[in-house]
């Protein structure tokens, strides 16, 4: 039966599925899939219209790890605890470019990428104008959320719930900022960032809430409170800021669903509902994260 969204990207030890068709097999486990095989068609999903894609690409890669794509040149990456790669969906070559920990990447322009490596602790510069070069590294306490431009790189210490602002050169830190709260374990806290013009927006799992902050100065400016046990990612599109929230080891107040916060009224407009979490394997559970 198929159970996912089309259009997604799904990458997995041995290989990355672009624009594939994820599915569930009887046993109720994601499968994948083999290329250029035609798939079923599907045309809701959660009462929300999908597409079908009628082939699926393959290309081998050489770790897992998350994807992030450069415009110019047409370019998808790979970070990941195993290294950075580059993939050329064009011949279906992976073209690895160090063996350094580091998961989190964002653009800057056509010349610049950041990475940061959560288990590493640490903070990347590298020019991809051409050949990919590592050109700063710099300490950083358990880095997660990145967001960047010209003039500033914003980093979020994960574990503290904290906001770091380093110099995007040097890559030192010039400025903390405590926004949000860790879990009670002090485990998880401030998380992804992403900008809405040159607005600063932050996920804090531990609240869980969406903070609207000054882009230069990190200054809160609005927080949304999401109303759940629980949140993963912040992805922006034209209908606003999509999170999940609920809970994923349990939903006994049944709100398991997408969120969208509309930034221009700096609150929580739409939500969809997905699947309890009761029905699912206990492994399932534990994949939940951002919508893409």
């Amino acid at each position: 039966m198929i159970t996912a969204l089309q259009r997604v990207t799904t990458l997995t030890a041995g290989s990355v599925v672009v624009l594939a068709l994820v599915g569930c097999n009887d046993a109720g486990h994601q499968a994948a899939p083999d290329r250029d095989t035609a798939v079923a068609s599907v045309e809701h999903y959660l009462d929300l219209p999908v597409e079908t894609l009628e082939d699926v690409d393959t290309v081998d890669v050489p770790f897992p790890g998350l994807l992030a794509v450069q415009t110019e040149p047409d370019r998808v990456w790979l970070g990941a605890p195993d290294g950075l790669a580059w993939l050329d969906l064009d011949d279906a070559e992976a073209h690895i470019v160090d063996r350094v920990p580091g998961a989190y990447l964002t653009f800057v322009g056509d010349d610049t990428l950041y990475r940061a490596g959560f288990q590493a602790q640490s903070i990347a510069k590298y020019d991809v104008s051409g050949t990919p070069t590592e050109v700063a590294r710099g300490k950083v306490h358990w880095p997660l959320g990145l967001a960047a431009n010209r003039h500033v790189l914003w980093v979020t210490n994960h574990r503290r719930s904290l906001l770091l602002r380093l110099d995007p050169d040097s890559l030192k830190t010039t400025r903390k900022l405590k926004i949000g709260e860790a879990d009670a374990e002090g485990v998880v806290g401030a998380s992804d960032l992403v900008w809405v013009g040159d607005r600063l927006w932050m996920l804090s799992i531990g609240d869980p809430t969406v903070y609207e902050l000054d882009g230069r100065s990190g200054a809160r400016l609005r927080e949304v409170t999401l109303g759940a046990e629980d949140a993963g990612g912040l992805t922006p599109t034209t209908a606003g800021l999509w999170t999940w929230v609920g809970d994923r080891y349990g939903d006994a107040r049944g709100y398991q669903s997408l969120a969208l916060v509309n930034p221009d009224v700096g609150r929580v407009t739409s939500r969809v509902r997905l699947r309890d979490p009761s029905t699912m394997d206990e492994d399932q559970r534990g994949m939940i994260a951002a919508p893409i």
